[in-house]
């Protein structure tokens, strides 16, 4: 489990997004566990909604949008955020040093990847290359970076920005950008762009502060899910038009009854639901709410353990 540098507790947290083509990759490296599902996916013409809880080393997947169980990835160490690709394939990233690859329904890995950086804690594929990219908290120097694995390839390129305590989030726009939340060492949020081709990291310039941390790209907007410091209330999901290393942030699509501790929680949209992190009596549950309305979720899957969820993500089925 990751410890926040900033608000020195404990807290699981995950990244939001992305599109990915196949990407290169190996069996499991020398150290990595062999995660297993305890029963069997549903049809995979179906899409479906997987959720991790790190504590409890579980993926759950649903059917989406019913809701209904059909399987439960295993043996994973702690789990954290989850992406998907244009294909159905499922990422999920951990602080163990490895980042595993499902296939759409599948019941064990297809690829694993090594990061040297061993605090995972968002990913994001990039639509037009199949490069993934994985957000570290720190690597061995107590510093947060970006790592790309460029399609067919297991060594990862590293990119840092200075003053990073640790990054949190990633994204890829249609074209090939790459964008980050993460924090300083002062504590102060920041975003930034990696731009298409490009090799180092840039400051985006948003025209309101935002606390960022889960984010996603949805169409043509920056879906940005700021920190609220509050364990119950509304989320604020900000959607930000970026043009260049600019963006002009819109008004805020509120989630009441999002778990919302320090924002920290991930959410992802699909077609027209946002799907995050939430408690239905005192347990552990994932709020569905109207995208882009927000506003009341209009539908909990419960659960029976007390453990909240921490990454989402939505599988595409076969079309």
């Amino acid at each position: 489990m990751r410890t926040l540098a900033t608000f020195h507790c404990v807290v699981s947290i995950t990244t939001a997004a992305a599109f990915l083509t196949a990407c290169g990759g190996s069996a499991s490296p020398t150290g990595a566990t062999n995660p297993t599902s305890q029963t069997s996916a549903a049809a995979t013409q179906s899409d479906l909604l997987y959720a991790s809880r790190s504590s409890a080393g579980t993926v759950s997947v649903f059917a989406f949008p019913s809701g209904q169980k059909v399987s439960e990835l295993t043996g994973i160490t702690n789990p954290e955020g989850l992406c998907s690709d244009a294909s159905g394939n499922v990422y999920v990233t951990t602080d163990s040093g490895f980042i595993y690859e499902y296939a759409h329904g599948g019941t064990s890995p297809i690829q694993s990847f090594s990061d040297p950086d061993s605090s995972q804690s968002g990913c994001a594929v990039d639509p037009t290359t199949g490069d993934l990219a994985v957000t570290n908290l720190h690597d061995s120097a107590g510093n947060g970076d970006v790592v790309v694995f460029h399609s067919g390839s297991q060594k990862p390129k590293t990119s840092r920005f200075k003053n990073t305590a640790e990054f949190l989030y990633c994204a890829y726009d249609e074209s090939g950008n790459l964008y980050a939340s993460g924090e300083t060492w002062h504590g102060l949020p920041f975003l930034v762009r990696l731009p298409k081709g490009g090799t180092k990291l840039e400051l985006l310039k948003t025209s309101q502060p935002i606390w960022a941390r889960s984010i996603q790209w949805v169409k043509n907007r920056l879906l940005i899910g700021a920190a609220t410091f509050k364990h119950t209330g509304a989320v604020s999901i900000y959607p930000v038009a970026v043009s260049g290393d600019t963006g002009k942030v819109e008004a805020p699509i509120q989630l009441q009854s999002a778990f919302g501790a320090f924002g920290f929680d991930q959410y992802w949209t699909h077609s027209n639901v946002i799907v995050g992190s939430g408690r239905v009596d005192r347990k552990g549950a994932l709020l569905f709410w109207n995208y882009p309305q927000g506003g009341k979720p209009i539908k909990a899957i419960s659960s029976s353990s007390e453990d909240l969820f921490s990454g989402v993500t939505v599988s595409v089925g076969a079309r």
